[in-house]
């Protein structure tokens, strides 16, 4: 990774889960384009709304119904601009800046 990093590091940094394991000065890094960057931005939010509905899935409590609920929420917040969700696959994110 760049000293800044493009969107196409961010993007596979997030998905890989490597942020918490970076040093200190790389998540700065990431964190400032985060913050330039809507499309980034919505990618790792979506990236978070879907780890977090795997792991309501996989509490045990939830019905078919719940479970369909989560992934209609996580869709609608995808297909939603407004909401700063961008609905693009990794490989759609630009290469650069």
């Amino acid at each position: 990774m760049s000293l800044t990093p493009s969107c196409r590091e961010v993007a596979a940094a997030a998905s890989h889960d490597e942020l918490a394991t970076m040093s200190w000065w790389r998540r700065l890094a990431v964190r400032w384009h985060l913050l330039r960057c809507d499309e980034c931005r919505g990618y790792v939010e979506q990236l978070r709304a879907i780890g977090f509905t795997v792991r309501e899935m996989y509490r045990g409590e939830n019905t078919a119904a719940d479970i369909d609920r989560m992934v209609q929420d996580i869709l609608r917040e995808a297909r939603d601009p407004a909401q700063g969700h961008p609905g693009r696959a990794p490989s759609d994110t630009p290469a650069a800046e």
